[in-house]
């Protein structure tokens, strides 16, 4: 009788070792996909911030803006504070909008801007201007900077990821190609400095390669919009 006894209340032992072990395994299963964010998006952000090229909705369908595709497709928080025909100026009023609560290792901030400075000051001018003087474009590049210190100092715990200038197709701006280049070539140096904190660069030069990637010559259509929410949503769970 006391050998079954015992015989019983090793098994009940056993049988709860068992189970603590499983919710154990369990527990950190669901862990580990949630920290490294393979199957659990929710509660992560991405944050987009800048120009059109983020926030091209008046130049696509309904629904096919890099916007509209990635709430389609992202099961985090998307909040986008781009706006089109925006500047590096524009870059500290969105900066204010940001909450605090943001400041997290789980918000990804995607920056573009910069292009709609560079064609104020080249392209839609009515006096000549020389293309090759870069003067104008160091110009833009301190300023660039300045509002990126800024936005690190408000959100220091997120991750940064800047996105630089493709080349459009258009035989229009193909004299700006240098000038294109020289800008990309200053964005990826700053980016290569690790005091700046910068995570990424997502090159847009090397994904809208295609006229058909562009409406009206220099904003994202609807394919060039598939391409670039694709790789913001790569970007954003590495």
């Amino acid at each position: 009788m006391k050998n079954n006894l015992n015989l019983s209340r090793e098994k009940s032992l056993y049988g709860f070792i068992l189970l603590c072990l499983i919710g154990l395994l369990v527990v950190l299963y669901k862990g580990f996909y949630t920290k490294e964010g393979f199957d659990n998006d929710s509660e992560n952000t991405i944050v987009l911030m800048g120009d059109s090229i983020l926030k091209n909705n008046v130049y696509v369908a309904k629904d096919k803006s890099v916007e509209d595709i990635l709430k389609q497709q992202y099961k985090g928080k998307l909040i986008n504070l781009a706006k089109d025909n925006s500047t590096v100026s524009d870059i500290y009023g969105q900066i204010n909008q940001l909450n605090p609560d943001l400041n997290n290792r789980n918000t990804t901030i995607f920056v573009s801007i910069g292009g709609n400075d560079i064609l104020n000051k080249y392209v839609y001018v009515t006096q000549d201007v020389d293309i090759d003087d870069f003067n104008k474009l160091y110009e833009i590049y301190l300023d660039y900077k300045d509002a990126l210190k800024k936005l690190r100092e408000k959100m220091p715990k997120a991750k940064l990821i800047l996105m630089n200038l493709y080349y459009p197709k258009s035989l229009k701006y193909a004299k700006y190609r240098e000038l294109i280049k020289k800008w990309n070539d200053l964005l990826f140096e700053y980016a290569d400095d690790p005091i700046n904190g910068v995570k990424d660069v997502l090159d847009l030069s090397l994904i809208m390669t295609d006229i058909n990637d562009f409406s009206l010559c220099i904003e994202p259509s609807e394919k060039g919009s598939i391409k670039i929410s694709r790789e913001i949503l790569i970007l954003s769970k590495e």
